[in-house]
């Protein structure tokens, strides 16, 4: 385990110097910024509609702050509940023999950040609903990282749930860090939205890193079954994780549409074109970013993973694998 061992001390080595707990940075917004400008309309379901943008600005406000609460608020519970969780268990460890110590040690900071960045979160919430007049809405929908989570581990043979854990937190950060590049390459610069991901991005891609060489170091210390098992568990979380096929009746943005004020027959219209748009499993983001980290790590080397993964309809060539760098 030199290798990893020797990377998870240069890792906590570079964290007390660029960590953003480490610096206290803190997420401010700018003076005279433009409440429309906070999220693009772009990046919430139904916010560029006619028949929204006809009800006036204060009705796409309202449906842009709500979509970017839920954000936030999807950034606190899952980073929090979920990945901090995780890394505070291996620090104190679980999994015994998957990881050497110094990669305890630096998951341990991991777990740091990710609560820091849940109160970031929280905390700009706060600041937002006061900026803008917004008040934020209750979640209306368990947040799909900790119910895919859920699902997964519920799935998973004694023997590879620690391995099933790490593998959860770390497919989704690599997912979800490859998706902020993505998100913020050469787009809405000078929004809030953008600054505070931009900001976030700064730790989430030592841990998308992180994360990879944990993967490629534990997966090497599964026996033939516990691979197979792991084989078998993975199309499982693919498919509670990465949500395909259209939105259907989506009831929140229905709620939202009504509490601006739109008539049902326009919400009709509206939630009509929205569920029109249908993502499949090759086009999916998350899915090349998970086939990515998949691939860096090792895993997609064993043919039993692959092939499982084939047969469950995750597709592994023919994609351009170097989307998210």
């Amino acid at each position: 385990m030199s290798e990893t061992e020797d990377f998870c001390r240069r890792y906590m080595a570079q964290w007390d110097k660029r960590s953003l707990v480490r610096a206290k940075t803190r997420f401010e917004l700018s003076p005279g910024f433009d409440r429309a400008e906070i999220v693009n309309a772009r990046l919430v379901a139904g916010a560029g509609h006619p028949k929204v943008t006809g009800l006036g600005p204060e009705a796409c406000l309202y449906l842009k702050m709500q979509h970017c609460y839920d954000y936030l608020d999807a950034v606190a519970s899952g980073e929090a509940e979920l990945i901090a969780k995780v890394a505070i268990d291996f620090g104190f460890g679980e999994g015994d023999g998957l990881l050497p110590k110094a990669a305890r040690q630096a998951l341990l900071t991991l777990a740091t950040d990710e609560t820091y960045h849940a109160y970031s979160a929280r905390e700009l919430i706060e600041v937002l609903e006061q900026a803008t007049g917004v008040e934020r809405q209750p979640p209306s929908v368990q947040n799909v990282m900790t119910s895919a989570a859920e699902v997964t581990f519920a799935h998973a043979p004694d023997e590879i749930l620690p391995f099933a854990r790490l593998m959860v937190v770390g497919l989704m950060e690599n997912a979800i860090t490859d998706e902020l590049v993505e998100l913020i390459k050469g787009r809405d610069h000078d929004s809030p939205f953008y600054d505070f991901n931009r900001i976030h991005l700064q730790d989430e891609a030592c841990h998308r890193a992180f994360f990879r060489v944990a993967l490629r170091c534990a997966w090497q210390w599964l026996n033939r079954q516990e691979r197979e098992l792991v084989s078998e568990l993975l199309p499982v979380f693919l498919g509670a994780y990465i949500l395909t096929g259209s939105r259907g009746d989506d009831p929140v943005l229905r709620a939202r549409l009504a509490a601006v004020g739109m008539p049902e027959a326009d919400i009709e219209a509206v939630i009509r074109d929205v569920a029109s748009v249908v993502v499949t499993k090759d086009t999916h983001p998350f899915w090349i970013n998970v086939r990515k980290c998949l691939d860096v790590t090792g895993m997609l080397d064993d043919d039993d993973l692959a092939a499982g993964l084939v047969a469950a309809g995750w597709p592994l060539k023919n994609q351009p694998m170097e989307r998210a760098a």
